[in-house]
């Protein structure tokens, strides 16, 4: 009994350690398709050191733009019928 006892928790014990495999290849290059991602979409990377004003836009448009943008999110967009989508007027 002693013995079918011993081979079970050694069994046991291997199979649980089978699941410690390694991956040297995938830590040494974890993130770098995050960074490589990031760097491709940026322009200019120097542009957060650039304080030359911005040119294109005229003050009084660009407050104009930004009002309008604040105030479209003061209104909650109104409820849709999901019940409706797709249905036609009712005429045959």
């Amino acid at each position: 009994m002693s013995a079918i006892r011993f081979l079970l928790i050694t069994l046991a014990a291997m199979l649980s350690l089978t699941a410690c495999n390694s991956t040297p290849y995938l830590d040494q290059h974890f993130g770098e398709s995050v960074t490589l991602a990031r760097a491709q979409q940026v322009i200019n990377l120097d542009a957060a050191q650039d304080t030359a004003p911005v040119n294109g836009i005229d003050g009084m448009t660009a407050a104009s733009a930004m009002t309008r943008y604040h105030d479209a999110a003061k209104e909650p967009p109104a409820p849709v019928n999901v019940f409706n989508i797709g249905l036609g007027s009712g005429a045959k």
